[in-house]
């Protein structure tokens, strides 16, 4: 069972996620998904740089 941190860690990923793929298909260049996936969140960037490797 999640507990109340996890699930709100969890939504809060999906919130990151869901703001970089509007980045993405805004036109951004790489760079700028990059930099913006990698800014200093703490432990939730990790995911959104693994997901920016997927795409390559």
């Amino acid at each position: 069972m999640l507990t109340d941190y996890d699930v709100n860690a969890r939504i809060a990923e999906l919130q990151d996620i869901a703001a970089l793929d509007r980045l993405a298909a805004d036109g951004q260049p790489a760079a700028v998904l990059t930099r913006w996936a990698t800014r200093d969140r703490g432990s939730r960037s990790g995911g959104l740089r693994r997901l920016l490797h997927l795409g390559r």
